[in-house]
């Protein structure tokens, strides 16, 4: 296990600090990749210092979920082309074209570590830092977005049993990461 502080900087620049954390034993440190570039390139553009980041295969997107916010982030490309490999070398569950997965990456941008950890622990880790219960649905959204891409009362993440292939699925030609 790992201890690390947990900082991160508010919207008006100042540094929030808190009490030193340790990092769950489940969580799997992914080498190679640099977390701050990885976590833009992924689609995650805010200053919160944890960010949990996986590929959503209803919206064909990554979606990433920090102490306060969750979105859709543009991140598809990267994620096929450069972490999917990587992850894959630890034989990790993570989310494709026709699979949800059930691990997600928790990017530390303080300390420019990726971890591969099961969803459900990764959100009771941001829960617990954040200060609020951990969710009681399957799905790193955390909430319902406007206007987004997904249908939430179909969506194979929300789902009692995770599908291991979804209809018609695949990434459309204009997205295919390969």
């Amino acid at each position: 296990m790992n201890e690390t502080n947990v900082t991160s900087v508010n919207n008006r620049g100042r540094e929030n600090t808190g009490a030193a954390v340790t990092i769950p034993a489940g969580f799997r440190t992914l080498e190679g990749l640099t977390a701050v570039q990885a976590a833009i390139r992924l689609g995650y553009l805010h200053d919160e210092r944890l960010v949990i980041i996986a590929f959503h295969p209803e919206a064909l997107d990554t979606i990433w979920k920090d102490r306060r916010n969750s979105g859709f982030g543009g991140g598809w490309a990267y994620y096929f082309s450069t972490v999917l490999p990587v992850a894959r070398q630890l034989q990790v569950d993570l989310a494709d074209q026709t699979h949800v997965g059930t691990d997600v990456l928790v990017v530390d941008r303080h300390e420019d570590k990726i971890y591969v950890a099961p969803r459900d622990c990764a959100e009771e880790f941001l829960a617990l830092l954040a200060g609020y219960d951990p969710p009681t649905r399957r799905c790193i959204c955390a909430r319902p977005l406007e206007g987004s891409p997904v249908d939430c009362q179909t969506c194979p993440a929300r789902a009692l049993t995770h599908p291991t292939t979804k209809p018609g699925g695949g990434i459309p030609k204009e997205k295919d990461a390969r």
